[in-house]
């Protein structure tokens, strides 16, 4: 009982400190408010890691919920009832796609030890992430000029220093951007040749299952430099 007044003291502690760290921004409390603004775009739906979790066929993550609970029935898992904030994470990554890896990272720091009680082991072995897959993107010439790309791939652009089309950040280019780019992608021939003219895209970035892979090929004056199991990349003349 002691160790439970002691976990949840701690955690409100930690709570209303995060909570004024949170506010110390130039937003103030409107960096609060804004989680709910950027719920009420329209848009969302269109974003994949908005989606709320398709279990219509067996995926990772689905196995490694099953796995949870069955090591949790199985061995009989001691958890701090704060910790069942793991549960409102489960929640989080069913309803958007999204907050998967936040349920991974964050769920296996609180579980770490209550499983490995239950599992008999006494300490936990670490291990190295696998080296990440780079994909070539070009000459330096190539990589300076405006590029399409996936949603889900402005991430890794920026990480190579190079300004992408798109990415994760919904809220900064709001509905109206986001439903033309959906729109494009769809593809919408129209409303792609509007968009790749209105930004002068001259590259293009996309998973080899993209349905614009196949429309790029009839692109006159557009030829593939580089393809391989992760990307398809194409510049124009």
């Amino acid at each position: 009982m002691i160790n439970h007044i002691k976990a949840i003291r701690g955690w409100v502690l930690f709570g209303l400190v995060a909570l004024a760290a949170a506010m110390l921004t130039p937003q103030g409390i409107d960096g609060l408010i804004f989680p709910f603004k950027l719920l009420d775009l329209t848009s969302l739906s269109t974003v994949q890691e908005w989606r709320t979790a398709d279990f219509t066929h067996i995926e990772p993550r689905e196995l490694a919920v099953i796995a949870a609970l069955a090591v949790s029935l199985g061995r009989g898992v001691k958890v701090l009832t704060v910790h069942l904030d793991v549960l409102l994470l489960l929640h989080m990554a069913l309803q958007h796609t999204r907050h998967q890896l936040l349920l991974a990272l964050v769920g296996s720091l609180i579980l770490a030890e209550p499983f490995a009680v239950a599992l008999g082991q006494t300490a936990l072995r670490s291990a190295e992430p696998a080296p990440g897959k780079t994909t070539r993107l070009g000459p330096a010439a190539i990589r300076a000029q405006p590029v399409l790309n996936e949603y889900g791939q402005g991430g890794y652009l920026i990480w190579q220093g190079i300004s992408p089309f798109i990415d994760g950040r919904t809220d900064l280019y709001g509905d109206d951007f986001m439903n033309r780019f959906s729109a494009a992608t769809a593809p919408d021939k129209l409303a792609l040749d509007t968009l790749l003219g209105q930004w002068r895209v001259r590259w293009a970035l996309l998973s080899p299952g993209n349905p614009l892979v196949a429309v790029m090929v009839q692109w006159p004056g557009w030829h593939r430099i580089y393809a391989d199991r992760y990307a398809v990349v194409r510049i124009a003349d």
